[in-house]
């Protein structure tokens, strides 16, 4: 059985990979001109990060992984326990990113990236998710009550 909090995290992720689907495919002639279909991709883009952060913020607890400096420095942790590869790290790493312009500086953000996102992007932080709750009964220390 998953963890509780891994679960809701990853069902959070599934609705806003499903949103900017929604708001992305089948328009993408229109995207660049349409203020609301942009402002929809990129907040859920924003929340599914945000979630994918959570799960690495569990899971480092669930591991006693200790604090972390960032957000980016939590997925390298799950990198260095070997809980993902440095691949996903990377690209982890780099949603973080994402989410940080996103969050802090809007204006900054570029539309191209945004469409690389919402063209598949995305799709890592579903295969984290998942990989979070496939791996969760081997996320436990061994000796839980130490």
């Amino acid at each position: 059985m998953a963890d509780a909090v891994i679960e809701t995290k990853a069902g959070i992720i599934e609705r806003c990979i499903a949103q900017v689907y929604l708001y992305y495919r089948g328009h993408e002639d229109e995207f660049r001109d349409d203020q609301m279909r942009q402002d929809a991709v990129v907040i859920n883009i924003t929340r599914a990060c945000e979630a994918a952060i959570d799960i690495a913020q569990r899971v480092a607890l669930l591991r006693r992984l200790g604090p972390a400096m960032s957000s980016a420095d939590r997925f390298r942790d799950l990198a260095r326990a070997r809980l993902i590869d440095r691949t996903m790290s990377e690209k982890l790493v780099a949603m973080t990113g994402f989410r940080n312009v996103a969050t802090h500086e809007y204006q900054k953000l570029k539309i191209e990236v945004v469409e690389a996102i919402a063209q598949g992007g995305i799709e890592d932080l579903r295969s984290f998710a998942r990989l979070m709750l496939e791996a969760h009964p081997r996320i436990l220390p061994a000796n839980p009550g130490t």
